[in-house]
């Protein structure tokens, strides 16, 4: 939790975390993270080796498998 639970997003201009990268050893590992995270309800957009989810602070998270 970066800001803390109940927080909304930061305005548009704020100095911040805009975005991180989570690098799995393999395609079925990204595969099994992407289900947990369609499961929990969020969206999961296809990208280049895997998907971008945003937490609840709207910061963009790619989960992509090691090149």
């Amino acid at each position: 939790v970066w800001r803390g639970q109940g927080v909304g997003a930061p305005p548009p201009h704020a100095v911040g975390l805009r975005h991180w990268t989570v690098v799995l050893p393999g395609e079925a590992d990204v595969d099994a993270v992407r289900a947990r995270v369609v499961a929990a309800g969020a969206s999961a957009e296809p990208v280049d080796g895997g998907f971008l989810t945003r937490d609840p602070w709207t910061i963009a998270l790619v989960v992509r498998a090691d090149a």
